[in-house]
């Protein structure tokens, strides 16, 4: 049972694993039922189910299917069609911190995608309450995105709709940021509100007896339906269900006990939702409030409705930050106080969303008026965000932090409960207006204390030193950037851009520092201005979400048209720009850095040949990085050929980078190839593999093993790959 529940059995088999390979796609035929369709300017997607899949002359039953095509393709919920295609896996990420397609769909059931090429409907038998559902949605979003404006309509879609497809990503990201990201999601909030709302009005009508219960519980599930059906909604309507049911039976209503019965009900259905971030934040919040909120509410004895309200704040975030800083590396801190300001207006968020989406495709006018009252509401929001809203960034914690963690958290309702009982008794004899006297000053006291126990328990989930240098060359795909790390956790970056990822500095190279705890880096280093080496670092720049103390450049092309862009960002952030030639060298900490190419008078044949090469030290570690340099430039510093722990192949692994004379003398222990899953370059070139084989060279490729680090501390050298 329990083992069913974690989601490691009973989960649909993977039924073409055996036949397909990690990159490969295998040509199929389907035949499915439209479960689930979406339409955007780049295409459909289908999800399809009950589905028979032909490959390699055999028949293959897998579960759900995600039909991807090119082109908007108009059918119908419960329409039985037939694709052809190419299956594949989703992929994988290869660096820490990156996105997991493969986990996301699996949650939902999905194995596999398929490109779909051709399309004919078998039978044409129609879903039709889905089917009035998914349009009434659809032209509900359409009229709205015509009645008010942008930021508008993407927060209403998400707080009405569930929908965030037309959310813009700048006031997702500030949402985040202030801890208020929730109200975008239809949870419990939308389900209180809309659900016992109705269930009130209704119980004061002349209704016969039970009626009010199914009335609101049928109505609240065709709202859940039309919202998107998240976990957060289901879970909301399942408990919203308990309540009910309860009621109906006479019984009380007990929070935790419900809260365990949805939570085995929707794991039945999806057990590998347990592992998401959604579903643990969604349960970790209820029971965060249903565990610490009564023994923090007896122990602080709060009055006043503000104090409830931050204690219920507390209760939730403070319950629920390792969950955060696991699966985004940040908690935002600021959420504390702003859900104070922000969950008052809450509802009149809702009701203005609501009537502003239903009177827009009737009323049009009409629509216009209601959003006014959460015009005004969001441009609240905003200036709360902006001007109270702060996440730190904590990286992911390790498991040990996360049960030391909880741990503190269970020693503190333990010795507060103590502390409670022994109160208990010694009012018992004191004289009444001692107490009186008391009050005030205990209740200073406590809050101060709680404080400081929750500031506590913040710090056990920060990175902690490690006293080594961590060496880390990221999957860029088909690109380069290095991450390092000295002992004294100063934080650098050689490199950061690719040609075959798009938005690679906000998909991979920035999440990677945040699983990593990192929002300052004390330097960059570029070295050569091609594209696939600084794209990554001209989006950081322009994000300025990571400070950066310096860039360095090499001088001998420093005055390249290359280099505009990256001096103008810098010159806007006030960042310094410095230029380095072969020979000079910084140190921090005790790990040396030295540039042996170019000499500040090199004329190269290209941007390639400028490119500067940076030798790094540390406690017998020696690592060097040539960027694209080639064969004929490696000659150029044989004086600092010297035996190295790790070299970064030049070029990407091509046929004109890492001469067998420069091999073998430097003889590298490991070499690390960055190169792009199936590039058209065909990098890296056979012969460069052979010459490195020759070597005696251990092979680490970003393509094949994701990213790749090395850990130096005290002598010794870890390797380790994300795949």
């Amino acid at each position: 049972m329990i083992l069913w529940q974690l989601g490691l059995i009973g989960s649909q088999t993977a039924v073409f694993d055996e036949w397909l390979l990690e990159e490969d796609c295998l040509p199929v035929t389907v035949i499915g039922t439209v479960a689930e369709r979406k339409d955007s300017a780049y295409g459909s997607q289908w999800i399809l189910t009950n589905n028979s899949v032909s490959c390699r002359g055999e028949e293959k039953v897998p579960g759900r299917l995600l039909i991807s095509f090119r082109q908007q393709v108009e059918y119908k919920i419960g329409n039985r069609v037939m694709v052809t295609g190419e299956l594949s896996h989703f992929g994988v990420p290869g660096n820490p911190g990156e996105f997991s397609l493969r986990e996301y769909y699996r949650a939902q059931g999905v194995d596999y995608q398929v490109d779909g090429e051709r399309w004919e409907q078998v039978r044409t038998s129609v879903n039709r309450p889905r089917e009035f559902l998914a349009n009434l949605r659809r032209r509900w979003k359409e009229h709205l995105e015509k009645t008010v404006g942008e930021e508008e309509a993407g927060v209403f879609a998400a707080v009405f709709l569930g929908d965030t497809s037309i959310l813009p990503e700048e006031t997702k990201e500030l949402y985040q940021e202030g801890g208020i990201s929730h109200i975008l999601a239809v949870s419990g909030l939308h389900v209180s509100l809309l659900g016992l709302g109705l269930f009130r009005l209704l119980c004061r009508l002349p209704l016969p007896k039970r009626l009010p219960e199914c009335l609101s519980a049928g109505v609240m599930a065709v709202y859940v339906t039309v919202a998107g059906a998240s976990v957060s909604s289901r879970r909301a309507l399942l408990l919203f269900w308990v309540l009910l049911l309860a009621r109906i039976l006479g019984r009380s209503y007990d929070m935790l006990s419900g809260l365990g019965l949805v939570g085995l009900l929707l794991l039945a259905a999806q057990p590998m939702q347990l592992f998401q971030a959604g579903f643990q934040l969604s349960f970790g919040t209820v029971a965060s409030l249903g565990l610490l909120g009564p023994e923090l509410a007896e122990w602080l004895k709060p009055q006043r409705k503000w104090q409830k309200g931050l204690l219920a704040s507390l209760c939730a975030i403070v319950g629920t930050m390792p969950i955060a800083a696991w699966h985004y590396f940040e908690v935002a801190v600021s959420g504390i106080w702003l859900n104070l300001l922000v969950l008052p207006l809450a509802s009149w968020l809702l009701l203005s969303a609501m009537l502003t989406i239903v009177f827009s495709s009737i009323i049009p006018a009409f629509g216009t008026f209601f959003a006014g009252i959460g015009h005004y509401i969001l441009l609240l929001y905003r200036f709360f965000c902006e001007y109270g809203g702060k996440s730190i960034w904590t990286g992911r914690p390790e498991l040990w932090q996360i049960v030391l963690y909880y741990g503190w958290l269970l020693l503190l309702v333990t010795a507060g409960k103590r502390i409670r009982k022994g109160r208990e008794k010694t009012k018992r004899r004191q004289a009444k207006h001692a107490a009186k006297e008391l009050g005030k000053g205990r209740t200073v006291v406590r809050w101060a204390t709680l404080a400081v126990s929750i500031a506590v328990a913040f710090r056990l989930l920060m990175p902690f030193p490690d006293g080594g240098l961590t060496v880390v060359s990221l999957d860029v795909g088909q690109g380069d950037s290095t991450f390092f790390r000295t002992p004294e956790e100063s934080c650098w970056l050689i490199d950061g851009g690719s040609s075959s990822v798009k938005s690679v500095g906000k998909k991979r190279i920035l999440p990677f520092l945040k699983f990593e705890g990192v929002r300052a880096l004390t330097g960059i280093v570029l070295s050569h201005s091609d594209a696939d080496h600084i794209n990554g670092i001209l989006e950081l720049l322009e994000e300025k979400k990571i400070s950066v103390g310096r860039l360095i450049l090499p001088k001998a092309s420093s005055g390249e048209s290359g280099w505009d862009e990256i001096k103008r960002l810098a010159a806007e952030a006030e960042i310094p720009v410095l230029e380095m030639e072969a020979g000079e060298r910084w140190k921090d900490g005790e790990v040396f850095f030295t540039c042996l190419h170019p000499e500040a008078a090199f004329a190269g044949s290209d941007s390639n040949s400028f490119s500067l090469v940076l030798q790094v030290e540390f406690a017998g570690f020696r690592g060097l990085f040539p960027g694209d340099l080639g064969e004929e430039e490696e000659r150029l510093f044989p004086e600092a050929w010297e035996p190295l722990t790790v070299l970064k192949i030049g070029h990407h692994g091509a046929r004109g980078s890492s001469g067998a004379n420069f091999l073998k003398a430097v003889h590298p222990i490991y070499g690390v190839i960055s190169c792009g899953k199936k590039n058209s370059y065909g990098h890296p070139h056979k012969e460069t593999l052979e010459r490195l084989a020759q070597a005696g060279t251990h092979i680490y490729r970003t393509d094949e093993n994701g990213a790749i680090r090395f850990f130096v501390k005290s002598g010794k050298l870890r390797v380790s790959t994300f795949r």
